[in-house]
Parts: structure tokens; C-alpha cells; sequence
């Protein structure tokens, strides 16, 4: 039975994520494989934990259970870390460590279901919810985020074939649409814009790097999170999924119009230059 008082945070990081759901009512289970990053969350959320509206795991979401495998900790960008080394180790040097591993879907079982999951885990989101393949209830609102990885572990900035692109930007579209997902929005994580089937760039040119561009995005991702309120935080602005479920603007896509809009969201990144798409797929059903 779905708790619609649970949320899953997979990818804790600095905590911004859970501290909103906390904020707006939810309990959580938050999920990190940084060592480092849950002893400093045990401090920063210890009356949540006391009042048994957390829980933090020290675990790397991977395809088997009770494994203690490589996880690779970025020392300049720890958003980045990561189980793919290339994931983790982009313009930075990483520290490698053994995290004990689980399936998300025996968290699920051990923890129960929840009313939303959000899924950010540097490459390892398709494994997370591949995981999900028989699991008998799913969540009624779910993210995760576009891969940005191929198969054998060359991220999209060391790959210039744009066929080869579009078919990694769309496997966690496809792996949604397989575990029975039929509505998406497809949410920019530069601005938290929800990205429309006729997406056009903005005034300044929203697809390439530019300062301007930055501004914008900058503009968009304050006002939206101001208008989220308890949610709005400091960290929040910088450093969060954003809305989720039915507080997210915009109109619930189908799998082919989804489809569409990553792929011309991609090209118009591609034209630009940029082989990677810093999006995340919220799917329900």
C-alpha cells in the first residue's frame, strides 16, 4: 500500500531535497553513499531523525544486495560522485571507497512505498529503476535523471555521434514508459523550467553557456522556488530537483510527445555545442 506521507530522497547529497519534503509535511527516507555526507546530515536533521521523520542510508543504489562496492567521492564537485568513475572524476580527482550496495527495490520492501521517489545518482538512476522491473506497486509520482552515460561508460562530452546520443538521453524515458508510466514532464534543472513539446530558446539563448544564459536560468530557478514556499531555503536555489508531482507547472506529456521534447531539447544543445542535457524525467501514471 502506497504511504502518501513517504517520500524517498535517492541522492541526499547536501540535503536540500529532503529538507524541503521535511519542510512541506513529508516523512523521508533519504539515500547517500558519501559517508561524509550522511554524518554531516545526522547533524544538520538530528531533531527529524529524533522525531522519526528521517531516515538516512549509507548506501550505494546498485544492482545487487549487500555488496560492498567501489564508489568514487569527487574532491572538487562532491555532486558529482559517483559508482561510474567517468561520472565522478569529470575536471576533478576522486577518492575511491567501499560502500555496502543495495537494490532499490528491497528498499522499497524494507521501507515501504512511497507517495513520490526522487531518483539523482550520476549515472546509476537506469540501475535504480531497473531494479523496480517486478516490483508489484510503484510509486504513483517518480524522477530520475536523463542519462548523460553510455553503456560502457563514456559520458556524453567524449561523445560527438548525435544518434548515439539521442538513444542514451532517452533509456530512462524508455525505462519509465516499461515499469508503466504514461505522463512525463521533462524539468531543466538549470531553471527547474518545464520543458514544453514547442520549446524554444529564450531571449538570451537558453541552450548555449552563455552569461546571459546563466542570468536566466539563475532568474527562473529563484522565482520558482520562491513560489514554493516552505520550500524556498538558501541551498534550495542552487542545489534541488525542484517541484515535484502535481505541483509542477506546465501539462503532462505523453511517451511520444516526451519523446519529442528531449530529443529537440537535445538537438537544439548539440547545435550549441553541449552533448550533455541536465534534465530530470518526472513520470506518473
Amino acid at each position: 500500500m502506497k504511504n502518501k506521507e513517504l517520500i524517498y530522497d535517492i541522492g541526499l547529497h547536501l540535503g536540500y531535497d529532503t529538507k524541503f519534503y521535511l519542510q512541506k509535511g513529508f516523512k523521508v527516507i533519504a539515500i547517500e553513499a558519501n559517508p561524509e555526507l550522511i554524518n554531516s546530515a545526522k547533524q544538520k536533521f538530528k531533531n527529524e531523525i529524533s522525531a522519526g521523520d528521517l531516515v538516512l542510508l549509507n548506501v550505494a543504489i546498485s544492482e545487487k544486495d549487500s555488496e560492498y562496492i567501489p564508489f568514487y567521492i569527487s574532491k572538487e564537485r562532491s555532486i558529482q560522485s559517483s559508482i561510474q568513475k567517468n561520472m565522478a572524476q569529470r575536471n576533478s580527482e576522486v577518492v575511491e571507497i567501499n560502500i555496502e550496495s543495495s537494490r532499490l527495490s528491497t528498499i522499497f520492501e524494507k521501507y515501504g512505498l512511497p507517495y513520490y521517489c526522487k531518483i539523482d545518482i550520476e549515472g546509476y538512476d537506469y540501475i535504480a529503476l531497473e531494479s523496480l522491473s517486478n516490483v508489484k506497486q510503484l510509486p504513483k509520482f517518480i524522477s530520475a535523471e536523463i542519462s548523460n552515460i553510455s553503456k560502457d561508460g563514456r559520458t556524453g562530452e567524449d561523445i560527438e555521434d548525435i544518434e548515439e546520443l539521442k538513444l542514451i538521453w532517452l533509456s530512462i524515458l524508455n525505462k519509465l514508459s516499461e515499469l508503466g508510466y504514461q505522463k512525463f514532464k521533462i524539468v531543466d534543472q538549470g531553471s527547474l523550467e518545464v520543458l514544453s513539446k514547442d520549446i524554444q530558446p529564450n531571449l538570451f539563448g537558453i541552450y548555449n553557456n552563455s552569461l546571459l544564459a546563466r542570468v536566466y536560468n539563475k532568474i527562473h530557478r529563484f522565482i520558482t522556488c520562491f513560489s514554493n514556499k516552505p520550500s524556498f531555503n538558501l541551498g534550495y536555489i542552487t542545489d534541488s530537483s525542484g517541484p515535484f508531482a502535481n505541483e509542477l507547472s506546465g501539462l503532462w506529456l505523453n511517451f511520444a510527445d516526451a519523446k519529442y521534447t528531449i530529443i529537440r531539447h537535445g538537438e537544439n544543445m548539440h547545435k550549441q555545442g553541449i552533448n550533455v542535457i541536465w534534465c530530470d524525467i518526472h513520470a506518473t501514471f
